[in-house]
């Protein structure tokens, strides 16, 4: 603990900046928190950016299950990145609707940090883009959820009207 007051010291009087920029923080979750979308996806995120929604990943960390594996399809580890966009449920859902960079960013783009990945779009997608994109990869979580926790599976097409709708439900 010494060791890292020191260092932090040390980066402050040198100019280096540090990861405990407390302006650089403070705005990157103004970014989230000012995003014209639903509360309840905002709360979502936040959740996601401090490790605290059920995926298999994080409940395995937290010794609550015994395997890290997706409960809807079984592949070996659930991860934020899986869970939101790269799960089963994905290969039904009309990403093309995206503007085509962007649909090549979220195919190219590995950041697994959850809160990394967050603030990442916050501040380098465009906002229309960054909307649907956060829209979707909710959407795509509780489709998820759904079937795994209620037994019901939903259509493709009746997620894709839910994140068309949500997109322009914006408060």
């Amino acid at each position: 603990m010494m060791m890292e007051a020191k260092k932090s010291k040390e980066d402050y009087f040198e100019g280096r900046a540090t990861c405990s920029d407390y302006g650089k923080k403070q705005k990157e979750w103004k970014q989230l928190w000012n995003i014209k979308i639903l509360s309840k996806i905002k709360i979502f995120y936040w959740r996601l950016a401090l490790n605290s929604i059920p995926i298999a990943s994080v409940l395995k960390n937290k010794n609550i299950v015994d395997t890290p594996r997706c409960k809807v399809c079984g592949t070996d580890e659930d991860t934020r990145e899986y869970g939101t966009m790269h799960c089963y449920t994905l290969q039904y859902l009309d990403w093309a609707q995206l503007d085509e960079d962007i649909t090549e960013l979220i195919a190219n783009l590995h950041i697994s940090d959850p809160k990394n990945w967050i603030f990442f779009m916050c501040s380098n997608v465009p906002k229309n883009d960054r909307i649907r994109i956060l829209i979707t990869c909710w959407a795509i979580w509780q489709a998820r959820r759904k079937t795994i926790y209620d037994g019901i599976f939903q259509s493709p097409s009746s997620v894709m009207v839910m994140i068309m709708s949500w997109s322009g439900a914006r408060t």
